[in-house]
């Protein structure tokens, strides 16, 4: 299980006692997550995306959300640390759909990496933070004889999705608050086409990520008008 998801199922069962509070989760029992996600999977031939860069650095639970929605256009992000509470996101918000969860929104917000000294001196340049932290493996790099592509590809578990996700700036709900405004497949590691962006959403994923909100953007960075 990613990062302790063992976290996130209990996340999940503290918001799934407030059904008007949340959108598009049931109760489930813990353990019977990853069987879910793997019949989904396999039944609606998603195509999951390999990485294709060095390996970012591993974030601890506390900076990591899963993304929920209260209302039609009112979002929650959901800590994977139960000690944590909800919050409303603002902003920025860097964003993968692991292949192994394929229902579930991971995300991490910049901004609070670079307010913790213990994260921001850890930072080196190139090795840093981003998407392949959210899909961070615990074996590493594998074996130099492996190809160097290969081994990108290893060192960092495949996801259906990557991108950004942009918020209003405002936490407060009365000013726009929670409300998304647009999201993006720019994912320097993972690079994700606009046809797997839009294909490999199912169930509440597609709901939370509509299409109309979609932004593409090409492997140089700049919008895709394709």
């Amino acid at each position: 299980m990613p990062h302790d998801y063992a976290l996130a199922e209990k996340s999940r069962q503290r918001i799934s006692t407030k059904p008007k509070e949340a959108e598009g989760r049931a109760a489930f029992e813990p353990g019977t997550l990853g069987k879910i996600d793997k019949v989904v999977r396999e039944r609606s031939g998603l195509r999951s995306i390999a990485n294709k860069a060095y390996p970012q650095l591993k974030l601890p639970i506390d900076v990591i959300y899963m993304l929920e929605r209260i209302r039609w256009d009112s979002y929650i992000l959901l800590p994977l640390d139960p000690e944590l509470s909800p919050k409303i996101p603002a902003g920025k918000f860097t964003f993968v759909v692991l292949s192994e969860a394929p229902l579930d929104i991971l995300c991490f917000e910049q901004d609070e990496i670079w307010m913790r000294k213990d994260l921001r001196e850890r930072a080196n340049g190139p090795i840093n933070y981003g998407h392949s932290s959210l899909a961070y493996k615990e074996s590493g790099l594998s074996d130099p004889q492996v190809p160097a592509d290969q081994r990108r590809a290893n060192a960092a578990k495949p996801v259906m999705l990557a991108g950004h996700l942009y918020f209003h700036e405002d936490e407060n709900p009365t000013q726009g608050g929670g409300a998304l405004l647009s999201w993006d497949n720019n994912s320097g590691h993972f690079k994700p086409t606009t046809e797997e962006s839009l294909g490999n959403r199912i169930g509440i994923v597609k709901s939370l990520l509509p299409a109309e909100k979609f932004v593409p953007i090409n492997l140089a960075g700049g919008r895709n008008v394709a």
